[in-house]
């Protein structure tokens, strides 16, 4: 995981409570041809894929990934897009700023031929990722799964529409409280791996955590 917390200066009277992570930082140490990922097309790619695509490295050198590895990766808005991507749009434009590529590199460059799925759900992107690659492992889609997150918010009407809205904090969050006054945004990464636990037993993996079960609905007409 990446994360440290900060408060980001977004205009002359402004300042932004959340917790923002060193996009670039986080992004340092990725091996780009080994990918077959040109410079030129680096320099036009989301840090979004440039983190995930360092953390699958990652995930590969700890111990050898399964060519029938599905990927499913939870993001959600396009920052780097909108940020300048419609300003300058260069031929590498799309291929480095829409998120379905967030999944599609990560297959592509380490060559795997499992499902390639980026999932927005908003705030649930993440928890419905992972059931969508427990359902793939449930039903053989895939031997191994990459399940990743990814928030790095580049654009300040995101931050402006949300405060308009009244739904970020202007002070520390009191979650779940009668006096709760919006939420803090938070950027960061994560990456996991997922086997069936009897794959993971037989090949000799430290078993970190266990899933036991999930499922994915919606509220219907209730607030959230």
């Amino acid at each position: 995981r990446e994360a440290f917390s900060r408060r980001r200066r977004m205009d002359e009277n402004r300042e932004n409570l959340a917790g923002y992570i060193d996009a670039e930082a986080a992004a340092s140490g990725l091996d780009p041809r080994s990918l077959g990922i040109a410079q030129r097309e680096l320099e036009q790619m989301d840090v979004q894929q440039r983190i995930l695509l360092r953390h699958a490295q990652e995930l590969a050198l700890q111990s050898p990934l399964n060519r029938r590895t599905g990927v499913f990766v939870a993001a959600t808005y396009q920052h780097r897009r909108d940020h300048d991507g419609l300003i300058n749009p260069g031929p590498l434009t799309a291929l480095g700023t829409m998120n379905a590529f967030l999944a599609n590199r990560i297959s592509f460059g380490l060559d795997f031929t499992g499902p390639s799925e980026m999932v927005d759900t908003l705030c649930s992107s993440s928890l419905v990722a992972l059931a969508h690659a427990a359902d793939a492992l449930t039903l053989r889609h895939c031997e191994e799964a990459i399940v990743s997150g990814v928030n790095v918010g580049l654009t300040d009407w995101y931050f402006d529409s949300l405060h308009a809205m009244g739904a970020i904090a202007d002070s520390p969050s009191t979650a779940f409280d009668d006096h709760a006054r919006g939420f803090v945004p938070g950027e960061g990464a994560v990456s996991v791996r997922l086997k069936r636990l009897s794959a993971a037993r037989r090949d000799g993996d430290p078993v970190l955590g266990v899933l036991r079960g999930h499922a994915v609905g919606h509220g219907g007409d209730r607030k959230s």
